[in-house]
């Protein structure tokens, strides 16, 4: 067992159980007084039985088994990861949308990407030996579509930078606890790396228009202390800084569909989306003083 060896970047691929989840596979592998299932390494690197090798160090007595893998490139073994735990039934659409974009990040790295700045490149044309591309080929493995799987990889780099700014993060989001759309996701790593911890610091927001004004800012109060320190005192100033990165991260929301999907500028969806952007200003009307009039601002 002193052989075997941890890499953070394997490790990371690999979702997380819950507390209840670790310790009922404890238990059952203490009950059998065995695991059963191999630990699968490359390299010596643990590749695929990370919360079996820390039940096992709890309980070195336990018998186990190890599966050396051969991969050509550390790209193969990131693929082969991801999609090893796509098998998984308990994925959550985050965790599945997150391993997809990593295993087609490490795909066109490992055809060549690393090299020629190419989705792909296995021969001139561009195609893999089937004749299919890069993302073609995981789409239909994944059984998705193009469009999704290069999303998926938008998605998966936003959490990356993501967990970067805000270690931690990672897992609130790829559990679904934090719920936004995947192009608010995906913006961060498109932000300036001086504005990452903000808009990663928003994410944990909650949005509460439905509620009357002084409870909602109440909430917004709390949200903002529970992400930062806990000497630091809110100020005036952190709320205007939380408010100006709440925008922006929904301006970058915004751009990110009217770009990358065309679906909500087709005439027949327009209407539909005008309406929910129509919701904001009716908001922003609907607490606005009286006394305010527009001559003043």
């Amino acid at each position: 067992m002193e052989n075997l060896k941890i890499d953070k970047e394997f490790e990371m691929l690999i979702p997380s159980l819950t507390v209840d989840e670790y310790e009922q596979l404890k238990s059952n592998i203490l009950s059998e007084g065995e695991i059963f299932n191999p630990i699968f390494t490359w390299n010596g690197y643990i590749i695929d039985g990370h919360h079996r090798y820390h039940i096992l160090s709890e309980h070195p007595e336990l018998k186990y088994k190890i599966v050396e893998k051969e991969f050509s490139s550390r790209f193969e073994v990131l693929s082969w990861i991801c999609n090893n735990q796509l098998g998984r039934r308990n994925l959550t659409p985050e965790n599945k949308k997150y391993l997809i974009g990593k295993r087609y990040e490490a795909e066109k790295m490992s055809h060549g990407g690393a090299r020629r700045g190419a989705e792909f490149s296995t021969d001139q044309s561009g195609l893999l030996k089937n004749g299919m591309t890069t993302r073609q080929k995981i789409a239909a493995e994944t059984k998705t579509s193009e469009g999704y799987v290069a999303r998926a990889e938008r998605f998966a780099k936003g959490v990356d930078a993501a967990e970067e700014a805000v270690p931690g993060i990672k897992e609130e989001i790829l559990s679904g606890k934090i719920k936004k759309p995947e192009g608010v996701i995906a913006n961060i790593a498109k932000a300036p790396e001086e504005e990452r911890k903000s808009l990663t610091a928003n994410l944990r927001l909650i949005q509460t228009y439905e509620k009357p004004l002084p409870e909602a800012i109440q909430k917004i109060m709390i949200s903002t202390v529970e992400m930062r320190d806990i000497d630091t005192p809110v100020s005036d100033e952190s709320m205007f800084e939380s408010l100006d990165g709440t925008l922006k991260m929904h301006i970058q929301t915004y751009e990110t569909f009217f770009v990358d999907e065309s679906i909500f500028l087709k005439p027949e969806n327009f209407s539909r989306t005008m309406a929910i952007m129509q919701q904001m200003i009716d908001y922003i009307a609907s607490i606005k003083p009286e006394e305010c009039d527009d001559s003043e601002h």
